[in-house]
């Protein structure tokens, strides 16, 4: 065959030819619950692989997403298309796992020091959802999470029940509640992966360089953000340093370190556009003074779901090599 035909054929072969196969589709379950450590009763999703229905006697590791502020437990999978990720994820060949995806408020994912209780979040004219499924009579999102949320999918699902196949994955305020969650319950997680992650007490300076200024007070928070903390907030870390301190990772590890647990895999990765770039760069600078290992990934991007979509399938992709061993 002359090269002029050849040339005129393969359009046709290329059209004719048979497209790859798509991957196998997980599905998305809703689920709801009570917590004993909310006093209330919270909504999450559930993404079982392809094979979870195939396979009756397997058993799975769980991973649990947490969203960012003013988020719920909808956003990974509506806003970031994250069983679409994790079909394209299993399609390939990394190993399976269930992703648990709970509403946390804007909680930051910890125990409050006070709770509010529920008729005061109920005053507040800011909320971002409606009172009922938004606020709650106890504010021990730690405890929910952990404790409540690990025992109701341990029970309704084929999971492997143990801290080595459990993983953490979190955007913006989220990625700050997984890095604490795992540092907290160190033997209930083993792993934890963080994108976006602010932390609360970082001051500067920016461009970061060390040493890190963490505020010493919540007056000098208000002072750096240039307006007063709303009293959700207050509520939240509390007047005295040595409570609000204990949701920073930082001084997290520390208290890990001293105790002598079990210290979990830790990965940060943050755009070089993010406002919140410099406080990664000083979290990971600081535990490697700890002598925690730990992985930091500056990529180019923004604040915003474009840049978490893009990166939440290398996210999972290195929770689940972890999973699996």
């Amino acid at each position: 065959m002359s090269c002029a035909a050849a040339a005129l054929l393969l359009p046709l072969l290329q059209v004719a030819a048979p497209h790859a196969p798509a991957a196998p589709r997980g599905s998305v379950l809703v689920r709801a619950f009570f917590s004993p450590a909310l006093g209330a009763r919270k909504r999450y999703l559930v993404y079982l692989p392809a094979s979870y229905p195939r396979r009756p006697a397997k058993r799975y590791p769980v991973v649990y997403v947490l969203h960012g502020r003013t988020g719920n437990e909808a956003d990974w999978i509506v806003r970031g298309d994250l069983d679409s990720v994790a079909d394209s994820l299993f399609g390939s060949g990394t190993p399976e796992f269930i992703l648990v995806l709970p509403d946390g408020d804007n909680s930051f994912w910890v125990n409050w020091v006070e709770s509010p209780g529920y008729a005061v979040c109920a005053r507040d004219s800011l909320l971002a959802e409606a009172a009922p499924v938004f606020c709650v009579p106890r504010s021990r999102y730690g405890d929910y999470v952990a404790h409540d949320l690990v025992a109701q999918v341990d029970g309704g699902f084929r999971t492997r029940p143990d801290r080595s196949h459990r993983g953490l994955l979190g955007l913006s305020m989220g990625g700050t509640g997984a890095l604490t969650l795992a540092l907290d319950y160190p033997l209930v997680f083993c792993a934890a992966t963080a994108l976006s992650a602010p932390q609360p007490f970082y001051l500067g300076p920016h461009p970061y360089q060390p040493p890190a200024v963490q505020a010493p007070s919540l007056e000098a928070v208000e002072q750096a953000i240039g307006k007063k903390l709303g009293p959700q907030t207050r509520a939240r870390w509390g007047a005295d340093t040595a409570e609000w301190w204990r949701h920073d990772p930082e001084r997290a590890a520390r208290r890990l370190l001293h105790a002598g647990g079990p210290v979990p895999a830790l990965r940060l990765e943050v755009g070089t556009r993010d406002p919140y770039a410099d406080e990664n760069r000083a979290l990971a600078a600081a535990l490697t003074a700890l002598g925690i290992s730990h992985e930091l990934l500056l990529e180019d991007g923004a604040h915003e779901w474009s840049y978490w979509r893009a990166r939440s399938g290398a996210a999972l992709a290195w929770l689940g090599a972890r999973l699996a061993r």
